[in-house]
């Protein structure tokens, strides 16, 4: 539970945001600069759109990180002072300050001969004494909770629909008279559908529904037993148009997705235009079978013209005639010169490339505070010094970057777990603490397996509880048996931290 309530924190969650949405935006605008494409052509474009962004929180935590600096920031603009106070030689107070926990004030944990570090920088941490109820708050958990509500009312509106089409389908009455089998079978046929397809009557619906991907079923209103042959046709063409492009799918991906960003609203958005271009896609397949596009128009017209909003179901089934899409699917039937023909091989792969060309690089890059290239030199030079064979070099490296929070050090720093200098092992625990990297959990457990002394172990185990992980708890339970009181204090912090219930 824990690890989910973390992957939607506000801060993957605005960023998970704004990249679908400049996904959505770019393949809006390409549909767009492809009006004088084929409707297929825009609907497979925005189909892959939509299955990238399902797969788009996975692709964003499994691919290697790109880091992007957008934003200025005004570090190092008073480094030189820094490292002439530090030259100087500076107080060192132990890492873990007093902390307060369940209303008694514990006192600072570690030995004392390591009150102080005469050679070393300041090892300091913000305290967490003072913070208010706001900067407390687990607003992580809340925006989970208003997440799933939302998800869960999304596709169980969904999940509703199909089981209401599903129940009318059950009930209704299968389509045996000889002629309805022959079209049916005739036009299977002409389209190369080798699946087998059930046409069901029922007074329960005005228009012609399609539903299900391996047996599909092709809801029909009750009166459809007296069409004419050209109106059989008609219909069944479309209904079969959606099984042949397998729209059932894609519709319900399209929908799985809304579930998944129903906060957003360019989503919806999206979905009202994949849904009129997917009609659009079948009305083509339609008259490239032979039908003349007037005619089609007219029995469009006619089985439109009955309905009522009530009539019309939700998202969750693909409908041949919804009133709000009649006027705009007449206007494209009617037109002229418009490229009505199906999508190639080649065009579907060029669209997969070129959909995957803006969502990979979306999904890896990370956007980061941009350096100035004072600061870029400074990182260069910090990193540089973490390597040096001096101690004090390195324990001042450390915590510069400990400092600056640089996320482009973690590498580095647990690497320098694993220093020589217990001092310098001390200090990069705490710079990945400071960092909160969760790359750094699994070397930082590993070095609490490793013998160190009280201090250390002091400072992994605070910088441990830094991240908040609850892979952690278990190591950090054995440090309650501790011999040293301080190692007890700072594990039992850090338990607390992580909040692991299950932990007590």
């Amino acid at each position: 539970m824990n690890a989910i309530v973390e992957f939607f924190d506000p801060e993957f969650l605005l960023h998970l945001t704004i990249k679908t949405s400049l996904i959505l935006a770019l393949i809006g605008l390409l549909s767009v600069l492809l009006q004088r494409s084929s409707a297929a052509l825009r609907h497979w474009f925005w189909s892959m759109a939509f299955l990238g962004v399902l797969v788009f929180p996975i692709l964003s935590s499994t691919l290697p990180a790109w880091q992007l600096q957008v934003l200025p920031t005004d570090f190092n603009k008073d480094i030189d002072g820094q490292v002439a106070g530090f030259e100087q030689g500076l107080p060192v107070t132990t890492a873990i300050h007093q902390t307060n926990l369940g209303g008694q004030s514990l006192p600072p944990v570690g030995s004392t001969e390591h009150q102080t570090m005469s050679s070393g920088p300041s090892i300091s941490h913000k305290s967490k004494i003072k913070r208010n109820w706001f900067s407390t708050f687990d607003w992580s958990v809340w925006i989970f909770l208003a997440w799933i509500t939302g998800a869960l009312f999304v596709l169980s509106r969904t999940l509703f629909e199909i089981s209401g089409v599903v129940w009318i389908a059950r009930n209704g009455e299968v389509a045996r008279s000889r002629d309805w089998c022959r079209t049916i079978q005739m036009l299977k046929n002409r389209l190369g559908i080798s699946r087998s397809v059930s046409v069901v009557f029922s007074r329960s619906t005005s228009i012609p529904l399609t539903l299900g991907l391996f047996h599909p079923i092709i809801l029909l209103p009750q009166n459809a037993e007296k069409w004419t042959e050209r109106q059989k046709q008609t219909v069944l063409l479309h209904e079969l148009g959606h099984v042949k492009r397998l729209d059932f799918l894609t519709n319900l991906v399209t929908h799985f997705v809304c579930a998944l960003y129903w906060y957003n609203p360019l989503i919806w958005i999206a979905v009202r235009q994949i849904d009129v271009e997917r009609e659009r896609a079948t009305d083509d397949y339609v008259l490239r079978a032979g039908t003349e596009n007037i005619d089609y128009a007219v029995q469009l017209l006619s089985i439109a013209s009955p309905l009522t909003q009530k009539s019309d179901f939700g998202c969750g089934v693909i409908a041949m005639a919804r009133q709000s899409q009649i006027k705009k699917r007449l206007q494209h039937i009617l037109a002229q010169k418009i490229r009505r023909h199906s999508l190639t091989r080649l065009s579907a792969m060029v669209a997969i490339f070129a959909v995957a060309a803006i969502i990979i690089p979306l999904a890896v890059m990370q956007l980061q505070a941009k350096q100035n290239s004072h600061t870029d030199i400074s990182l260069q030079e910090l990193i540089a010094d973490l390597k040096s064979d001096e101690v004090a070099v390195q324990k001042w490296a450390a915590w510069a970057l400990g400092e600056r929070e640089e996320i482009r050090a973690v590498p580095v720093l647990i690497k320098a777990l694993k220093d020589e200098d217990t001092e310098v092992r001390t200090m990069a625990a705490w710079a990945l603490g400071e960092i909160k990297d969760r790359k750094a959990v699994k070397p930082l457990l590993y070095a609490l397996k490793e013998p160190q002394d009280d201090f250390a172990r002091e400072m992994i185990a605070r910088a441990i509880g830094e991240h908040e992980d609850a892979r952690a708890v278990p190591s950090l339970l054995d440090l309650l048996n501790d011999p040293e009181p301080g190692v007890r204090v700072a594990a039992l912090w850090a338990v607390g931290e992580i909040g692991e219930r299950s932990a007590f």
